[in-house]
């Protein structure tokens, strides 16, 4: 039976010392409730949390894109033309924060919750998938040319081999993994100018919202910096890509080869992610001393950084290399190498 309050109740706490005629007659001087306290917490679910990012990301990869014009005018003296660029470079950052804003923008609010964990997450893969883009792209253009160049040379290698008493299937083989490391050359040469041209459009734009001052100088040479990291994962991914059909990969299994594809991401992208964020923040405090690089904003974006860039990774090199399976794994243990 519920507890209620009868007329009897009232009129014994009325009378009772412990409170007095004020505590009944006099109107609180706060409302116990305002009405923030009733609107309604809009908090998406992890599904909507994902696309959100995914656009996000999209749209960063635009914004980057006119950051990366900016610099380019800029540097050859085309003032009213990166001015034009870097408007709409801001334009769309202004329109990220009005539309699709980071639902957990950082590690500590993630901590608050599971749910606000498991957004954490999808807004890390999101986000970072299409930036991966255009690296994965240009680097596997530059594996797969690599490749087609070595062909030739690779082939003759093993027809020698095997004329000089080797095993076939061994200098097949070898043949392989030649070609494995051209393509690996060849995927570092190709996604180095994305990756450079992505972090210096992006440094750019932070320079002159940070410290008020144009440097395209600082800002490419901190790009080029930046880049060197970001091939190295990409690289690897590809490498893997292409390169499942070598020695035991056909034999592993695909879920232990996509566990250490995960692990291999993983572990590349985490910290290369911190160290491109750091350079970036050091650049700018090359411009203007006064913002530091490590401040406790600083060193959150860091930690943030290092823990995205590791889940990203994972998540986008365990997906790839699922999605390719069926390409990479010749019917019958095909080779690249071919039949002498």
């Amino acid at each position: 039976m519920p507890f209620t309050f009868t007329e009897e109740d009232f009129v014994e706490a009325k009378e009772s010392p412990k409170f007095s005629e004020d505590d009944f007659n006099t109107p609180p001087t706060q409302p116990a409730f305002t009405d923030k306290d009733f609107e309604p917490i809009d908090q998406p679910g992890v599904l909507r949390t994902f696309t959100q990012a995914v656009r996000r990301g999209g749209r960063q990869l635009q914004g980057i894109g006119y950051g990366l014009g900016s610099l380019a005018a800029e540097a050859v003296g085309a003032t009213d033309t990166g001015s034009h660029l870097l408007g709409e470079y801001q334009r769309i950052q202004e329109g990220i924060k009005r539309d699709v804003p980071a639902v957990i923008p950082s590690y500590v609010e993630a901590l608050e919750s599971p749910g606000a964990a498991a957004r954490y997450v999808a807004e890390a893969i999101g986000e970072n998938l299409p930036m991966a883009l255009p690296s994965l792209l240009s680097g596997g253009v530059g594996a797969i040319a690599a490749r087609r160049l070595a062909q030739a040379a690779v082939t003759k290698g093993v027809e020698r081999a095997i004329a000089a008493g080797i095993a076939e299937e061994v200098a097949v083989n070898e043949g392989k993994k030649a070609l494995l490391k051209a393509g690996f050359k060849g995927s570092l040469v190709g996604a180095y100018p994305a990756s450079a041209g992505l972090e210096a459009g992006s440094i750019y734009p932070d320079i002159v919202e940070k410290t008020g001052q144009k440097r395209p100088g600082v800002a490419a040479v901190a790009g080029l910096g930046a880049g060197a990291f970001d091939v190295i994962p990409s690289a690897l991914l590809i490498n893997r890509v292409l390169g499942a059909s070598v020695g035991n990969e056909i034999r592993k299994g695909l879920v232990r080869r996509v566990g250490e594809t995960m692990a291999e991401q993983m572990l590349t992208e985490a910290p290369t992610e911190m160290a491109q964020e750091i350079i970036e923040r050091a650049a700018v405090q090359y411009v203007d001393p006064k913002q530091r690089t490590f401040s406790p904003e600083g060193v959150t974006a860091i930690v943030d950084a290092f823990l995205k860039g590791g889940i990203a990774g994972a998540a986008i090199g365990g997906a790839t290399q699922v999605v390719t399976e069926p390409f990479r794994k010749p019917p019958g243990g095909g080779s690249d190498v071919p039949p002498v």
